[in-house]
Order: structure tokens, then C-alpha cells, then sequence
């Protein structure tokens, strides 16, 4: 998953968080990120979260840009990601859950990216 907060999108609510998933491969020193189509907005003042791009995700299996094990192999990990930090113990009103998860909380602290060029 590659999260984003704010979100770089229209107001940039820092209550939100929008999070991508993706596929990361590495070569060397190399590491490479793939977009894999499907995305959501969770907000995390409990608004109901917003999954996005689902068509995408199919017109990219229907035209040969992802192959059928990657997106099998996608739509478990998405439903992995949704269970364990999105639907737990969400419903009724017990509380946001682990998201962002805690175990990125030192990410945080680090600088912000320099601009490309």
C-alpha cells in the first residue's frame, strides 16, 4: 500500500488519508512502485471511507495490463489491508482502528521529499 496525507487531491484534508494499492519490486538499490488501479479515501474522523478506481482496475485485466495471478494476487491483499486496519471493529461506534497503523508512525518524522525536476 502506499499511503498519502494529506491527500494529494483537491483541499488536501489532512483528515484523510488516501492510499493506493501497489506493487513494489526491487533490483540492487533499485526499487520500483506500480500503480495497480484500485485506490480509497479513508477519513479518519469517521466519515465512511470512499474506494475509487474499480474500473480501472478491471478495463486494466480486459486489456492485457495486468495479468490475471497479479490481480488475483492484488485483490487479496486489498481485502487483507481493508480487513485489518479499515472494517475491524469499526461498526457500530467503537472507534477508528490501527490507521494509519502505528508501525509507520516514525515515517512521519522524516522530511518531506525534495521536489523533481
Amino acid at each position: 500500500m502506499q499511503l498519502s496525507n494529506p491527500p494529494y487531491w483537491r483541499d488536501q484534508d489532512a483528515r484523510c488519508w488516501y492510499v493506493d494499492l501497489v506493487a513494489v519490486a526491487s533490483a540492487g538499490d533499485t526499487f520500483t512502485v506500480c500503480d495497480q488501479y484500485i485506490d480509497v479515501i479513508i477519513a479518519t474522523d469517521g466519515r465512511p471511507y470512499r474506494m475509487l478506481d474499480l474500473d480501472d482496475f478491471a478495463e486494466a485485466i480486459r486489456d492485457g495490463a495486468l495479468a490475471l495471478p497479479e490481480a488475483i494476487d492484488a485483490l487479496v491483499r486489498w481485502q487483507r489491508f481493508l480487513d485489518r486496519y479499515v472494517h475491524a471493529d469499526r461498526f457500530p461506534d467503537s472507534g477508528w482502528t490501527d490507521f494509519p497503523p502505528a508501525a509507520i508512525e516514525a515515517l512521519a518524522l522524516l522530511p518531506a521529499p525534495l521536489p523533481t525536476r
